[in-house]
């Protein structure tokens, strides 16, 4: 069992290793995510590494922990501590969107993604999650459970595209336009029958059932 010194310099360990590993990926992609690159960063040998992690897989899962409670986790509290009307909650759910600047992480990680099957499947998880929570909004401002589903899912699978299209430098006002865009989109009810497209599902609910 580690003594009181030991845990502090374990955690400053793995807090040293993720915030360069973060610094990395975002500004240089995932190639730069490599446990040898961040020791000679640190000036470290990779001993540090195994002491604080014990394993790359393990290292992975902080990172994405990370990843996951800036861009998720963070937004979802925010919303739910919001104390408006649910079309008010929408619009600031958009307004912490911005704030947060989930582009600035979404975009590396799901570039990461597609290299390593581990984060692939957390993202799938995640993506998950995230239309469960906009699914509930729509459900919150009164559209029908069908109405939601389809309403959640072109919402986010609009916004992965924008990120699928590579555009991880975009300016607040691009962003403060494209949510008003959405918000109008988004909110306008009925959604035409001719505008609604098969349900998009994750992979990881499918592998689920």
């Amino acid at each position: 069992m580690m003594n009181r010194k030991t845990t502090r310099i374990v955690t400053r360990n793995r807090k040293r290793w993720l915030d360069q590993a973060i610094k990395n990926l975002l500004e240089e992609g995932p190639q730069a995510v490599s446990v040898n690159r961040i020791a000679r960063q640190l000036r470290t040998s990779r001993s540090p590494f195994f002491h604080a992690f014990g394993s790359r897989k393990e290292f992975l899962r902080a990172m994405f922990d990370f990843y996951q409670q800036e861009t998720t986790i963070k937004v979802r509290e925010s919303v739910e501590r919001f104390n408006g009307s649910p079309i008010e909650r929408f619009w600031y759910f958009w307004f912490c969107i911005i704030e947060y600047q989930l582009f600035r992480y979404d975009y590396p990680f799901r570039q990461w993604s597609l290299m390593d099957p581990l984060i692939g499947k957390l993202i799938q998880k995640m993506d998950q999650n995230r239309m469960d929570f906009t699914r509930k909004l729509y459900l919150d401002m009164g559209y029908s459970e069908e109405e939601a589903d389809h309403r959640a899912s072109f919402n986010y699978h609009e916004y992965i595209g924008i990120l699928v299209m590579g555009r991880p430098e975009i300016s607040p006002e691009w962003l403060k336009r494209r949510a008003k865009f959405r918000f109008y989109m988004h909110t306008t009810a009925p959604m035409p029958e001719d505008f609604k497209l098969p349900l998009l599902k994750s992979t990881h609910a499918e592998n689920e059932k």
